[in-house]
């Protein structure tokens, strides 16, 4: 009875998040809303930890389950991402690192800095749920072979979106047949994406303490980005469509989606 009221509580945070988006005109993902309505209900007590954290923990828990549908869509992008792909491959490699290199140097500054100030001043198509059934056991299988190899390239999601890839293929399975089961999935990302606010608010006080440093990290990481990712879509004569395909590339996935979708990209290669 417990975890149903969290998840009662969590869903209603999701659908004010989504009547939020209906009503402002700004391309915000819901997703946004409803995880700046939790961490603001919970930084002024109007909403207390316990009251949402076993759900909002199971939720963030399986969220990268919930991108396999969407990932696996790649499989009907793909007569559009092949003319661009190594281009795409090029600006992603090198607008990663830039962000990293800026966003990391301009971080560890600001801290340096804030350290000597301390120092000084002291601061398918048969069932419904084919889609679903198919997606978490290519999940299961990633965090099998993660667990096993302790590799990065053995990304969990990774693997599952290969994998439910090659049983479409393999199988001639139309993505919109698997999707007709993979969509209950998705269902569920915008209240895991809420429920991000739960491990914010438990780390607030690193927020807090780091502020400055955090912030400038943020914006010069979100600056270095998009300027790189504009310069190469010039360079490599991307059209708009494209650009914003590529524009969340450095965006958590689950907030990253939204924002492409937003903007008109393509969810599916943002994804990738």
């Amino acid at each position: 009875m417990k975890h149903v009221q969290q998840f009662s509580i969590i869903l209603l945070i999701s659908v004010i998040g989504e009547l939020l988006k209906t009503f402002l005109p700004l391309p915000v993902p819901a997703s946004v809303y409803g995880l700046i309505i939790m961490l603001v209900a919970l930084l002024t007590g109007i909403l207390k930890l316990d009251q949402v954290k076993g759900a909002a923990d199971f939720l963030v828990e399986i969220m990268p389950v919930m991108f396999v549908p969407a990932g696996a869509g790649l499989i009907t992008a793909w007569s559009t991402l092949k003319p661009i792909c190594v281009p795409v491959l090029i600006m992603t490699f090198i607008s990663t690192v830039i962000v990293m290199v800026v966003t990391g140097k301009v971080t560890q500054g600001v801290i340096r800095m804030g350290k000597r100030g301390t120092e000084n001043d002291g601061i398918h198509k048969n069932s419904a749920f084919f889609g679903a059934m198919i997606s978490l056991i290519a999940y299961e299988i990633g965090l099998i072979l993660k667990k096993k190899f302790k590799m990065a390239i053995f990304n969990p999601l990774l693997i599952s979106i290969i994998c439910v890839i090659g049983v479409l293929l393999l199988f001639h399975i139309d993505y919109d047949d698997y999707n007709e089961g993979g969509k209950y999935i998705s269902y569920l990302l915008t209240p895991a994406t809420v429920c991000l606010a739960v491990p914010l608010y438990e780390q607030i006080h690193l927020l807090k303490k780091n502020l400055k440093a955090v912030a400038a990290g943020i914006f010069s990481g979100t600056l270095a980005g998009l300027c790189s990712i504009l310069l190469m879509a010039k360079l490599f004569g991307f059209d708009h469509q494209e650009y914003v395909t590529m524009l969340p590339k450095s965006i958590t996935t689950a907030i990253g989606m939204g924002v492409s979708e937003e903007l008109g990209g393509i969810v599916t290669i943002t994804v990738a």
